[in-house]
């Protein structure tokens, strides 16, 4: 029954007019007619005969490699301007950290579960073909130059619009949790790490909505060149000389490990649309520790202390 419906949609929409513009398609309405070309509704896209369809796409590996950076840049931020600005003893930054993370999981989750499939932790999506499926809004078709037919819709649902909901949600549980934690310890700096994050929330938010697309096509590389510079930049600054010095300090073993987790994932989704993605991302994976080593191993070439040319310098990170 569903597939003559299909063939009878198909055999009317090809009876009339093709709709002009990429994005432009006919939705169906419950009385089984078509309507004028324009743009589909939230989780549908145009077919091949301007009919819009349900996208019912599972998210690839790629996709969900994507939310997770996407996602984790709140939480980096926070860790961030947590450590910058509270200071308190390391239980009660454990506390502080924790509620970051907790806002995360818990921000990610409802995000998940409020998308389609509604209330399963499974999300399914219209795929992303081209960089121009993030911008339909530039690809509203004009009519003989005065007509212009507005199609703009999230082609790539729901990749686009789940972001900014854990953005939001994770902005509100934020402002719950701290304030619980705030009203039973009385830590230094707690307020401006709050504060900072009223301002980098509404930036990530303007970030996704203008550079979602961008960000699809370049994060594996921003994650990669990232996380290598980082390290370089936490072990210069933490005057490591030695790879004894990085297990003695159990700070500086955890920033390695997150380090290494996140040339991980850059490397996964890197590799993710070569033929052999498992060939060339464990030969990838196995040059994890690469910055490290390469930074210690060149380290007395590089040092200014060794060359006399400056004192002991203090420590900046």
């Amino acid at each position: 029954m569903e597939e003559n419906t299909f063939f009878y949609l198909y055999l009317l929409a090809d009876a009339l007019d093709a709709c002009t513009g990429k994005y432009c398609g006919r939705t169906v309405l419950e009385n089984g007619q078509l309507t004028a070309c324009g743009p589909c509704l939230c989780g549908f896209r145009p077919n091949a005969s301007g009919i819009c369809q349900p996208c019912a796409l599972p998210l690839i590996v790629y996709d969900w490699l994507f939310l997770l950076f996407m996602s984790s840049f709140s939480l980096v931020l926070h860790f961030f301007f947590i450590d910058h600005y509270v200071r308190t003893d390391s239980k009660r930054l454990a506390i502080w950290h924790g509620s970051a993370i907790f806002e995360a999981i818990v921000s990610a989750i409802i995000s998940i579960l409020t998308s389609r499939p509604i209330g399963s932790l499974t999300l399914e999506g219209c795929g992303v073909k081209e960089l121009s499926d993030w911008y339909t809004i530039f690809y509203n078709p004009t009519i003989d130059y005065k007509i212009t037919i507005h199609c703009a819709a999230e082609a790539v649902c729901p990749l686009y619009s789940i972001v900014l909901k854990y953005y939001f949600i994770a902005l509100i549980l934020m402002a719950v949790a701290r304030t619980m934690i705030a009203s039973k310890f009385n830590i230094l700096g707690m307020k401006k790490s709050i504060y900072a994050a009223l301002y980098f929330f509404p930036l990530l938010i303007v970030t996704q909505a203008v550079l979602g697309g961008v960000l699809y096509f370049g994060f594996p590389y921003i994650v990669i060149v990232t996380a290598t510079l980082t390290t370089a930049y936490t072990l210069a600054g933490n005057n490591v000389s030695s790879f004894l010095d990085v297990i003695k300090s159990k700070r500086l073993t955890i920033i390695t490990v997150v380090h290494w987790l996140a040339l991980a994932i850059g490397i996964a989704a890197a590799t993710n649309g070569l033929k052999n993605p498992p060939i060339a991302a464990q030969v990838l994976l196995g040059l994890i520790p690469l910055p490290l080593v390469f930074y210690i191993i060149t380290y007395k070439f590089t040092n200014p202390q060794r060359s006399g040319l400056i004192g002991t310098p203090e420590r900046w990170y």
